[in-house]
């Protein structure tokens, strides 16, 4: 295992100033730390940076190579502005981030080149989120770079853009034998720690041989490993379902069982799709308390435990919904004040349980390369449910 500190020099970099005396002041006590592995971001920078200029880019990495090699043995790696793009749009300056910057993409890259042949340059793929990722797509990029590349892979993370996410899910969507092509895959992990370790068990799996891969196999046994139980893993596994598709990665179904049953039980509103329906929602009403008396991975409960309640508030709401639906049924009056509140309840909580961040258009073709994922299992049984209520007065 290696220690690598990335320090992202270029938002308010002055060239013209002190700034890179400042940064050889930060990795000289990186060094007297016991650092030896760094890396240098620019990426996110605004368009009227003065780092936003490869020229300056080029210029910081070479000094701090030289000033690295010349205290100790280091390594040194970096990520370029225009860190996401394909090798083909990149030459055309078609590449996403195209048109923010002064200087073009295919002339950026050209001053990249420039730079020692033996500092890794860090990438994220065709797009922010690659999906998917190919052997050609990387292979192609590699060649472009003429130096190492490592994929930067923002797979489980859920900032900015995908803060109210959680990614409880395997790794995916990416072409086996991908990592053969690069010189190194990174993910970019979620703000939860411990949830975070489900999807890197799974790309581990993946990467110690991706031709024989399983992702449903690698999370389950993900799950028993981060929760310490088989019990833990069941009770992680029911709300992991509600966080199992990813709107810019793959196309898993988001809470699958939640939109089988609710499918059959409007399709067929028979007395053993209700109770199946029933079940479920009994289910998700005990994943707080199964969460805290299962899982042996306390720090994984409490990071849970915010959306696990959630779901709870939508399991009671479930069952409250369809209760009304058999008073409307039988004919009786009903009354929705107490299913609204608890779905207000439930969407007080900002987790989207069950449900994938929107995405519109423009930032669709900037984050992945893929169809978005859309997704609201529970808000799709609600309103069917209010459309049902509101037919039968």
């Amino acid at each position: 295992m290696r220690f690598v500190f990335a320090l992202s020099p270029g938002a308010g970099f002055d060239p013209s100033g002190n700034d890179q005396a400042i940064l050889h002041d930060k990795l000289a006590s990186l060094l007297d730390a016991e650092v030896r592995d760094f890396c240098l971001f620019f990426d996110d920078l605004a368009p009227n940076s003065a780092a936003a200029d490869p020229q300056v880019e080029v210029r910081i990495v070479s000094d701090a190579r030289r000033f690295l090699r010349r205290r100790a043995a280091t390594t040194l790696c970096f990520i370029p502005h225009y860190y996401a793009g394909t090798a083909a749009e990149i030459r055309a300056d078609s590449a996403p981030f195209s048109g923010q910057f002064t200087v073009p993409s295919s002339a950026a890259y050209a001053v990249y080149a420039t730079l020692p042949a033996d500092v890794p340059m860090l990438w994220t793929g065709p797009r922010v989120f690659a999906s998917p990722l190919s052997i050609d797509d990387a292979a192609a990029f590699r060649a472009l770079a003429t130096r190492p590349v490592i994929v930067w892979d923002n797979f489980p993370v859920n900032d900015v853009v995908l803060g109210r996410e959680l990614f409880l899910s395997p790794y995916r969507a990416r072409e086996p034998g991908v990592e053969g092509a690069v010189d190194g895959v990174v993910l970019n992990t979620m703000l939860q720690p411990q949830a975070s370790k489900i999807a890197l068990w799974t790309a581990g799996r993946f990467f110690a041989d991706s031709a024989t891969y399983d992702p449903d196999t690698a999370f389950d046994e993900a799950l028993v490993e981060v929760a310490g139980s088989a019990a833990g893993a069941a009770a992680v596994a029911v709300l992991a379902e509600q966080f199992r598709s990813h709107p810019l990665i793959g196309d898993e179904i988001k809470s699958p069982t939640l939109v089988a049953r609710s499918g059959d039980f409007f399709a067929d509103r028979s007395a053993e799709h209700e109770a199946a329906l029933r079940a479920l929602f009994a289910t998700f009403v005990a994943t707080p308390g199964t969460l805290d008396r299962d899982v042996a991975n306390a720090a994984l409960a409490g990071e849970l435990r915010e959306p696990a309640h959630k779901l709870a508030l939508y399991g009671t709401a479930g069952a409250l919904a369809l209760d009304l639906l058999a008073d409307a049924a039988r004919g009786d009056a009903v009354d929705a004040t107490e299913l609204n509140a608890q779905l207000a309840d439930a969407r007080s909580i900002p987790w989207l349980v069950g449900a994938n961040t929107p995405i519109g258009p423009g930032l669709d073709r900037l984050l992945t390369n893929g169809p978005v994922v859309r997704a609201d299992a529970f808000g799709d049984f609600f309103r069917r449910v209010d459309s049902d209520l509101a037919a039968a007065r």
